[in-house]
């Protein structure tokens, strides 16, 4: 939910001072008109910034591998038959039928795993982040997914800990995203156990111990002259316990039926903030990662 304690000077003078209803902040699967829009026009816009032979090359993608669309009914502009970016989105934009749905997250992530956007994925992230916020959305756009967190302290949390210099502990960060952010099918007993997966990954790499558990890995984090506070190495150890399937049984708490979204977001925000801990620990030790 989107905090309501938002700033009255980002409201409009009619709505500060009463003359107009305030907005309301939108459910988690509802985008309004105006949200709407404003992604539309930030997609185009942003994607338009770039090189035009990157951004034919995003339109084709989107033709053939986000619309599954015949090649040859590809919209192009009438004077130089060069195929049209904006047109492409448009498209998208008018399908029936052409109301607000989520199809603009599905083409927001979309746009963003492309290879032909790499270099605008930075000012599309915060563009589009500007729209959500501004919109009162229920989401942020976070490495690419859409994600139901709009706490930015939240957020920043995990965009600092997705820049680890370990790709395994940056690619399970993601995939708790991806699986908590599912508005068809979330998963979330998987997201948290890649959120505590990523913590592992990390202190193994850390102890030199590629088999260790995460409890295990903890307990011999001191050997490598890294200083842990010992309530921090228990309550982690705990938290690995309770995600763990190592004694056969898994913990009621994993049981999918008990979890919801606030279950999933809060591991990944935990997890994320102890991996940024334990990054400075590391290079405080002189450990290289």
């Amino acid at each position: 939910m989107v905090d309501r304690s938002e700033p009255l000077r980002k409201l409009p003078f009619s709505q500060r001072f009463g003359f107009a209803p305030p907005p309301t902040p939108l459910a988690l699967n509802l985008v309004s008109e105006i949200l709407w829009t404003d992604l539309f026009n930030t997609i185009v816009l942003t994607c338009s910034m770039g090189d035009d032979k990157h951004g034919e090359n995003l339109a084709l993608d989107i033709w053939m591998h986000f619309l599954h669309m015949p090649l040859e009914q590809i919209p192009r502009s009438q004077s130089y038959r060069v195929i049209s970016f904006g047109d492409v989105v448009r498209y998208v934009r008018d399908i029936q039928p052409p109301a607000p749905d989520l199809r603009v997250y599905d083409l927001l992530e979309f746009v963003c795993s492309d290879p032909h956007t790499h270099s605008l994925l930075q000012q599309l992230h915060t563009l589009a982040n500007q729209d959500f916020e501004r919109d009162f959305a229920a989401v942020r756009l976070i490495d690419g997914l859409v994600t139901p967190i709009t706490d930015e302290q939240q957020r920043a949390t995990i965009e600092i800990a997705m820049q680890t210099p370990l790709a395994g502990v940056r690619t399970q960060l993601h995939n708790s995203l991806d699986l908590m952010s599912d508005h068809d099918d979330p998963k979330y007993g998987d997201s948290i156990k890649n959120s505590i997966g990523a913590v592992e990954t990390l202190c193994r790499k850390i102890t030199g111990e590629n088999k260790a558990t995460l409890g295990q890995a903890l307990k011999r984090i001191k050997d490598t002259g890294m200083q842990l506070h010992p309530s921090l190495e228990r309550a982690f150890g705990h938290l690995y316990g309770y995600t763990s399937d190592e004694s056969g049984v898994r913990h009621a708490l994993m049981d999918e039926g008990h979890l919801e979204l606030e279950d999933a977001r809060y591991m990944l925000v935990t997890c994320s903030a102890f991996v940024n801990y334990l990054v400075v620990k590391a290079d405080k030790a002189g450990i290289q990662l």
